[in-house]
């Protein structure tokens, strides 16, 4: 089967789209769990990707790795470590795994250099 990871504000694990595909995923914010998202935004970009009704992946498992806090911001280091956490989980269960982050901000090259050593 196929993980889709999102990095974002988290994912809402009890929602109706995604029933029991959802896994609990990692956070790199201080006090705010992955399965907590008090933005929105996380969930929204799992139902666009693994949503029931209209998502494009409707039977991968969904994962969420919560890099950006319930206000929207976050780090680049915390993206970093969202990006390297997923990767060696998705090697770990031996599973395909694809990595969504909807992100906004500048260009940087270490950030550039861990979604190379991703792929």
């Amino acid at each position: 089967g196929v993980t889709v990871y999102i990095l974002a504000t988290g994912v809402r694990g009890p929602h109706q789209e995604f029933a029991s595909r959802v896994q609990t995923g990692t956070s790199f914010v201080a006090g705010e769990g992955a399965d907590f998202d008090g933005n929105g935004h996380g969930t929204h970009c799992a139902g666009i990707a693994t949503g029931t009704t209209y998502g494009a992946a409707k039977e991968a498992t969904v994962i969420g790795v919560k890099v950006l806090s319930s206000s929207g911001s976050g780090t680049l280091s915390g993206v970093i470590e969202g990006i390297e956490w997923a990767t060696n989980h998705a090697k770990s269960v031996g599973n395909m795994g694809v990595i969504s982050m909807s992100l906004g901000g500048g260009r940087d090259s270490s950030t550039n250099a861990a979604v190379e050593a991703a792929a």
